[in-house]
């Protein structure tokens, strides 16, 4: 059935003049066009009418970088290394009963906060029957990592395993990191992308510790992980393989030149994980100036303390919001929340294009103006009104 919905303004991130007022969205599963009202009902004079006039549209956010897997998990937080050891004592200690319910409740979590699109992390497969449950569209990057060679094959048995379950969602693969891949692991993982045309996420330059590391230092993480693991420093270089990949690099928190990554790449940041684990600030202000495309991620409850995506969105905008001015941080951090990933959730289409699906949130309008509405939206917003996937209404 088609349908016309009446709102506020329109936000459309595929110019810069954003804010369009006084249009109509037509959609059935997939958008139709836009419009103005009289034009829309003249056209489709069947179609049902939507009034929220009291509310702006705006494309689904994406939350690219999340651990659902790691809910329940009670880690320290303070410093990176720190982390890390509590993942490795915590990570055989979860109840699967609890893990599920926990999961299903920060699955509506991110639903009620707008996220219509997840990237997510899966190291073992624990998320996959509640995320089959909710109408959230996901990209499940199963990992794979092994800094031993040792465990290279068991490893990569156990990721084809994970890989090939069937699923509503699409299946794609995460190279863990530089620091926990051997030689074999980075070969197979970097192999495997280019055969399947697969997006590849991997974590890059999180931790000053993780940058020492790989300049052959042998500091604290070099220690851990050589009497933990009997780990090998990776022989190749990291960023080569990925140069003919689509490619996501989350954090680079301690990247100082971004033109190492090309047109294919993209980073994702999670201020608020990296902000816990006391990793430098990620310098958005530089990556925008390279031309870099972005995206925001959560992470995992294993490094934050909510998967709310207003949460991470006010972070961004209080902290980054000290060295730009608002109304561009918060036009940048919409845009990277809703707009330029969107593609990889709409079979290569915009979000609000004609054609694609009719994957959009609804946002109260706090009579702001244009120049305001995206700084006071972040900042007074906690819930949505309503998502809508496939052009039906969800919440």
């Amino acid at each position: 059935m088609v349908n016309i919905i009446k709102v506020n303004a329109i936000f459309d991130f595929s110019t810069k003049d954003f804010y369009k007022k006084d249009l109509v969205l037509v959609f059935d599963e997939k958008i139709i066009e836009i419009s103005t009202f009289n034009k829309a009902i003249s056209k489709y004079k069947n179609a049902k009418i939507l009034d929220y006039n009291e509310y702006n549209l705006c494309p689904v956010f994406c939350n690219i970088h999340s651990h659902l897997e790691f809910c329940t998990s009670l880690l320290d937080y303070g410093d990176f290394i720190l982390w890390l050891k509590s993942i490795i004592k915590n990570r055989s200690q979860i109840n699967k009963e609890e893990l599920n319910k926990n999961i299903k409740e920060n699955l509506l979590i991110m639903l009620k906060s707008g996220v219509g699109y997840l990237g997510e992390i899966s190291s073992f497969a624990a998320q996959l029957e509640e995320l089959e449950k909710s109408p959230i569209k996901a990209i499940i990057f199963h990992e794979i990592l092994g800094a031993n060679k040792e465990v290279a094959n068991k490893n990569i048995d156990f990721f084809l395993q994970r890989f090939y379950t069937k699923t509503k969602h699409k299946n794609s693969i995460s190279l863990h990191s530089p620091y926990s891949a051997c030689d074999e692991i980075y070969d197979f993982a970097l192999s495997f992308a280019k055969k399947n045309d697969l997006l590849i996420s991997t974590h890059y330059l999180e931790s000053k510790y993780e940058k020492a590391y790989l300049n052959h230092k042998k500091n604290a993480l070099y220690k851990y992980l050589n009497s933990n693991f009997k780990a090998s420093v990776l022989n190749r270089e990291f960023l080569k393989g990925f140069k003919d990949l689509r490619a996501l690099f989350t954090h680079c928190n301690y990247v100082n030149d971004f033109s190492c990554f090309n047109e294919n790449h993209y980073i994702t940041h999670c201020l608020r994980s990296n902000t816990y684990l006391n990793s430098r600030l990620f310098n958005i202000q530089q990556a925008l100036k390279d031309k870099i495309t972005l995206s925001l991620g959560t992470d995992g409850l294993s490094s934050n303390d909510s998967l709310n995506f207003f949460d991470e969105l006010r972070a961004n905008l209080l902290i980054h919001g000290q060295k730009m001015p608002l109304k561009d941080l918060a036009y940048e951090l919409f845009k990277a929340a809703c707009f330029n990933l969107s593609p990889l959730f709409l079979d290569g289409l915009k979000a609000l294009s004609i054609n694609a699906k009719a994957d959009f949130i609804l946002l109260k309008n706090y009579n702001y103006d244009k120049e305001q509405i995206l700084i006071q939206t972040i900042l007074r917003t906690k819930e949505v009104k309503n998502i809508f996937l496939d052009g039906k209404k969800i919440i």
